[in-house]
Order: C-alpha cells, then structure tokens, then sequence
C-alpha cells in the first residue's frame, strides 16, 4: 500500500473535476494522522508496561485498512469489454 503515491491512489478514486481537492484532503488527512498516532506507542507501553497491546492494535489497524481499501477500489472499478476494467 505505502508503494503506491497519493496521487495514484487519489487518480483512481476521483474525477478530473475532484482530483486536486480530493488530493489536499488526502495529503492533509495522512500528514495529521501520522502526527496524531505517533505517540500512541509511547503512550500504551508507558500505560500498559510493554508494547505488546500497541502491535495488536496496529495489526488489527492493518487489517482493517485493508479491507476498507480492497472494497474502496472495487467499487470504483468498472468492467468494461474483455474482461479489462477501467478506473
């Protein structure tokens, strides 16, 4: 997921019309998320004594991420003549 860049995932998801807004929006999103859970291990290891409840949330995070995506950019796939899809 991290190896494909903003504005692909942004290109697949919105129309020309939407595309820069919907990218800042994105780009915002990802920059305050990152500041926000950057903590958080310090925060549940100081909490909790060890890091071992930080990996489950963050695998569960993952999972969860990838659900959310996979049914993301299936509905924005649509089949068009053999077999290809378009975005």
């Amino acid at each position: 997921i991290t190896t494909v860049g903003m504005p692909i995932w942004v290109s697949d998801l919105s129309s020309k019309a939407e595309y820069t807004k919907n990218l800042k929006t994105f780009q915002t999103c990802n920059t305050v998320g990152g500041l926000i859970s950057a903590p958080l291990p310090g925060i549940i290891a100081d909490a909790t004594g060890n890091y071992g409840l930080y990996y489950l949330l963050l695998g569960a995070c993952l999972l969860f991420a990838m659900v959310v995506i996979a049914v993301i950019y299936r509905g924005h796939t649509q089949p068009v003549r053999n077999g290809e899809t378009a975005g």
